[in-house]
Protein backbone atom coordinates (compact mmCIF):
# COMPACT_ATOMS: atom_id res chain seq x y z
CA UNK A 1 0.00 0.00 0.00
CA UNK A 2 1.32 3.81 -0.87
CA UNK A 3 1.92 6.15 1.86
CA UNK A 4 0.18 9.23 1.29
CA UNK A 5 2.42 11.29 0.97
CA UNK A 6 3.85 9.00 -2.19
CA UNK A 7 0.54 9.33 -3.85
CA UNK A 8 0.83 12.96 -4.83
CA UNK A 9 4.44 12.08 -5.81
CA UNK A 10 2.92 9.34 -8.33
CA UNK A 11 0.45 11.69 -9.53
CA UNK A 12 3.07 14.78 -10.51
CA UNK A 13 5.09 11.32 -12.28
CA UNK A 14 2.46 10.23 -14.14
CA UNK A 15 1.41 13.83 -14.91
CA UNK A 16 5.01 14.46 -16.52
CA UNK A 17 5.09 10.88 -18.34
CA UNK A 18 1.55 11.94 -19.93
CA UNK A 19 3.46 15.40 -21.17
CA UNK A 20 6.33 13.73 -22.02
CA UNK A 21 4.39 11.57 -24.50
CA UNK A 22 2.82 14.44 -25.77
CA UNK A 23 6.03 15.99 -26.74
CA UNK A 24 7.07 13.41 -28.42
CA UNK A 25 4.03 14.00 -31.03
CA UNK A 26 4.32 17.39 -31.17
CA UNK A 27 7.51 18.16 -30.93
CA UNK A 28 7.34 21.84 -30.07
CA UNK A 29 9.68 21.77 -27.07
CA UNK A 30 6.87 22.88 -24.75
CA UNK A 31 5.40 19.79 -23.24
CA UNK A 32 8.47 18.17 -21.94
CA UNK A 33 9.35 21.76 -20.38
CA UNK A 34 5.95 20.84 -18.57
CA UNK A 35 6.94 17.60 -18.08
CA UNK A 36 10.41 18.79 -16.24
CA UNK A 37 8.24 21.28 -13.70
CA UNK A 38 5.75 18.60 -12.72
CA UNK A 39 9.20 15.96 -11.84
CA UNK A 40 10.29 19.24 -9.54
CA UNK A 41 7.06 19.32 -7.72
CA UNK A 42 6.96 15.60 -7.87
CA UNK A 43 10.12 16.09 -5.77
CA UNK A 44 8.77 18.45 -3.52
CA UNK A 45 5.61 15.90 -2.87
CA UNK A 46 7.81 12.93 -2.16
CA UNK A 47 9.90 15.13 0.16
CA UNK A 48 6.80 15.92 2.19
CA UNK A 49 5.66 19.49 1.14
CA UNK A 50 2.20 20.51 0.75
CA UNK A 51 0.22 21.05 -2.08
CA UNK A 52 0.61 24.57 -1.82
CA UNK A 53 4.75 24.22 -2.20
CA UNK A 54 3.80 21.84 -5.00
CA UNK A 55 1.62 24.28 -7.33
CA UNK A 56 4.26 26.92 -6.81
CA UNK A 57 7.46 24.67 -7.79
CA UNK A 58 4.92 23.75 -10.76
CA UNK A 59 4.29 26.93 -12.44
CA UNK A 60 7.69 28.45 -11.35
CA UNK A 61 9.75 25.76 -12.83
CA UNK A 62 7.22 25.62 -15.81
CA UNK A 63 7.06 29.60 -16.30
CA UNK A 64 10.95 29.31 -16.31
CA UNK A 65 11.56 26.83 -18.25
CA UNK A 66 9.51 27.72 -21.06
CA UNK A 67 10.87 31.57 -20.93
CA UNK A 68 14.23 30.38 -20.42
CA UNK A 69 15.01 27.22 -22.09
CA UNK A 70 12.39 26.99 -24.77
CA UNK A 71 13.54 30.04 -26.06
CA UNK A 72 16.92 29.11 -26.29
CA UNK A 73 16.28 25.87 -27.18
CA UNK A 74 14.36 27.41 -30.28
CA UNK A 75 17.27 29.72 -31.29
CA UNK A 76 19.92 26.48 -31.67
CA UNK A 77 17.02 24.58 -33.31
CA UNK A 78 15.89 27.77 -35.72
CA UNK A 79 19.76 27.70 -36.83
CA UNK A 80 20.86 24.64 -37.27
CA UNK A 81 21.18 23.81 -41.23
CA UNK A 82 18.29 21.93 -42.43
CA UNK A 83 17.01 21.20 -46.03
CA UNK A 84 15.75 24.47 -48.03
CA UNK A 85 12.05 24.37 -48.83
CA UNK A 86 11.16 25.37 -52.26
CA UNK A 87 10.55 28.96 -51.33
CA UNK A 88 14.07 29.70 -50.45
CA UNK A 89 15.42 28.37 -53.74
CA UNK A 90 12.86 30.96 -55.14
CA UNK A 91 14.14 33.86 -53.56
CA UNK A 92 15.53 36.54 -56.01
CA UNK A 93 14.11 34.52 -58.86
CA UNK A 94 12.01 36.30 -61.75
CA UNK A 95 8.12 35.34 -62.36
CA UNK A 96 5.74 36.57 -64.44
CA UNK A 97 2.47 38.15 -62.57
CA UNK A 98 -0.39 35.33 -64.23
CA UNK A 99 -3.71 37.02 -62.50
CA UNK A 100 -3.01 40.93 -61.37
CA UNK A 101 -2.08 41.71 -57.28
CA UNK A 102 -4.25 43.31 -55.33
CA UNK A 103 -2.57 44.59 -52.81
CA UNK A 104 -5.76 45.47 -51.11
CA UNK A 105 -7.26 42.60 -51.55
CA UNK A 106 -3.80 40.45 -51.50
CA UNK A 107 -4.98 38.22 -54.79
CA UNK A 108 -2.89 37.80 -57.67
CA UNK A 109 -0.89 34.40 -58.94
CA UNK A 110 2.40 34.29 -60.72
CA UNK A 111 4.48 31.92 -62.56
CA UNK A 112 7.74 30.68 -60.98
CA UNK A 113 9.84 28.60 -63.32
CA UNK A 114 6.76 27.04 -64.51
CA UNK A 115 4.89 27.14 -61.45
CA UNK A 116 2.01 28.69 -60.87
CA UNK A 117 2.00 30.39 -56.97
CA UNK A 118 -0.33 32.69 -54.85
CA UNK A 119 1.20 36.17 -54.59
CA UNK A 120 1.38 39.42 -52.87
CA UNK A 121 2.97 42.88 -53.25
CA UNK A 122 3.15 46.48 -51.79
CA UNK A 123 2.19 47.75 -55.13
CA UNK A 124 -0.99 46.53 -57.84
CA UNK A 125 0.84 44.79 -60.39
CA UNK A 126 -1.07 44.00 -63.60
CA UNK A 127 -0.60 40.61 -65.52
CA UNK A 128 2.04 39.95 -67.61
CA UNK A 129 4.47 42.06 -65.82
CA UNK A 130 8.10 40.65 -65.23
CA UNK A 131 8.41 40.16 -60.97
CA UNK A 132 11.02 39.14 -59.08
CA UNK A 133 10.53 37.12 -55.38
CA UNK A 134 11.37 38.53 -52.88
CA UNK A 135 10.18 36.63 -49.91
CA UNK A 136 7.36 34.62 -48.94
CA UNK A 137 4.62 34.40 -46.38
CA UNK A 138 3.37 30.66 -45.76
CA UNK A 139 2.58 29.61 -49.33
CA UNK A 140 2.43 33.15 -50.80
CA UNK A 141 4.77 34.90 -52.49
CA UNK A 142 5.57 38.26 -51.80
CA UNK A 143 6.84 39.97 -55.31
CA UNK A 144 7.97 43.55 -56.72
CA UNK A 145 8.83 44.93 -60.02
Amino acid sequence: MLAAVDKPALAWLAFSLICAVVELLSRTFGAVLIAAAALLASVFAASGYGLAVQLVAFFVGGALAVTVLRTRIMEKVAVAPGVPSRIDRMLGRPARVVEAIDPVSGHGRVLVDGTDWAAFAAEKIEAGTEVRVEGADGIRLKVSR
